[in-house]
């Protein structure tokens, strides 16, 4: 049986994994070789976590990172989602157990290079420089969907990934993604949870541990003077009369615009289990970007504000900014080629060459996310 050490060395690259917000929504329990990995709702309650669906895809990143560290403990890590329905917010156990001889898709090779590249792996929000991936990249960046998913420990899962290196495609998604961002002048729900989660000193950022420390957001010096000012809604309204919200919009979009290409995660429905699964995949992508020294950015945030609108989350937008949205996921997923009738996006990402970016956000110790008990 593995040591308690070994186990919680690996929650520590497990722990490593990309969230909405930083919000690391994650709660381990370590019961001899078994983890129980549990949801925490109150980590996140924005409007982008529309019935936690956000969080559970950043389980699934978590995931990919517990299966890596075990294999380089020369462990195969033994997922069982959702398996104890008695047992609230409960998203996987996890069992450690010696290594197979090699099955596909459990990473079993002890040097494997993804391993390595977790504690690399970082959001990247500088302008990429546009630079054409190669077909060897294109294949490696895909290679979840065969090797990770169909051939791997979800034989058969209704997952696929699709690489959009058009550029006009590219740049029609870009617009749309960045419907995202103006909601952060229109919408005070939107407005007023993001700013919560802005760590503006290096001192916040390592205090807070979560959240967006501002010089991640890769802003110029005239963006980040009315960034700053921005913080209060009060001026954030006047700014936006002043038409500040589609200069935003379209800083955005040109920082999307110079992507390599766009990488999509398609889902038959967003189930909790798909979602997981997408995670899954979306880790494998981004772990192997960063191998080959590709840098990765998000751009989800409009489609997670559009899953809630026809919900509960419809009185929280104007009818100007249902539209807005709902217009933009009509266009992503048009652009992609994707029925929202018969699948669901889980995850857009975009990828490209750029430089390292300018600091990164602090996070939680393992010792935060370790539930001693049921309570």
């Amino acid at each position: 049986m593995p040591s308690r050490e070994i186990i919680e060395s690996i929650l520590e690259a497990g722990i490593r994994a990309p969230s909405g917000e930083n919000s690391q929504p994650w709660r381990f329990k370590i019961e001899g070789e078994r983890v129980w990995l549990f949801n925490r709702p109150e980590a996140d309650q924005s409007l982008y976590n529309f019935h936690q669906n956000g969080s559970l895809v950043s389980h699934g990143t978590v995931i990919t990172n517990l299966r890596l560290a075990a294999a380089h403990f020369g462990l195969e890590a033994k997922i069982e989602l959702f398996s104890d329905e008695t047992k609230e917010n409960l998203v996987a156990t996890v069992d450690f157990k010696e290594a197979g001889s090699g099955a596909p898709g459990n990473a079993s090779a002890k040097n494997d290079p993804l391993y390595a590249a977790i504690e690399k792996r970082v959001t990247n929000r500088k302008h990429y420089n546009k630079s054409p991936l190669t077909d060897q990249e294109k294949k490696e960046l895909v290679a979840g969907e065969s090797e990770w998913v169909s051939a791997g420990p979800h034989a058969g899962s209704a997952l696929r990934l699709i690489l959009i290196d058009d550029r006009e495609k590219i740049d029609r998604i870009a617009n749309a993604a960045s419907t995202n961002e103006t909601m952060l002048v229109l919408n005070r729900h939107v407005h007023d949870f993001f700013f919560s989660h802005v760590r503006w000193t290096p001192e916040e950022n390592d205090r807070q541990s979560n959240g967006f420390f501002v010089p991640t957001l890769e802003l110029n010096a005239g963006q980040a003077k009315g960034f700053k000012m921005m913080r209060s809604w009060g001026m954030a309204r006047i700014l936006a009369k002043l038409g500040v919200a589609k200069v935003v919009g379209k800083d955005n979009e040109a920082a999307y615009k110079t992507a390599s290409a766009m990488v999509a995660i398609i889902v038959r429905d967003p189930m909790p289990r798909n979602l997981v699964l997408a995670g899954e995949a979306f880790e494998y992508a981004w772990l192997m970007a960063t191998n080959l020294g590709l840098s990765v950015q998000p751009c989800t945030g409009a489609l997670f504000l559009a899953e809630g609108i026809p919900h509960e989350n419809w009185d929280k937008f104007s009818a100007a900014q249902r539209d807005t949205l709902l217009a933009a996921k009509k266009t992503i997923y048009e652009t992609i080629g994707v029925d929202h009738h018969k699948e669901h996006v889980a995850v857009v990402f975009r990828v490209g060459r750029a430089e390292p970016p300018s600091a990164q956000a602090a996070r939680f110790p393992l010792s935060y996310f370790l539930k001693e008990s049921d309570d």
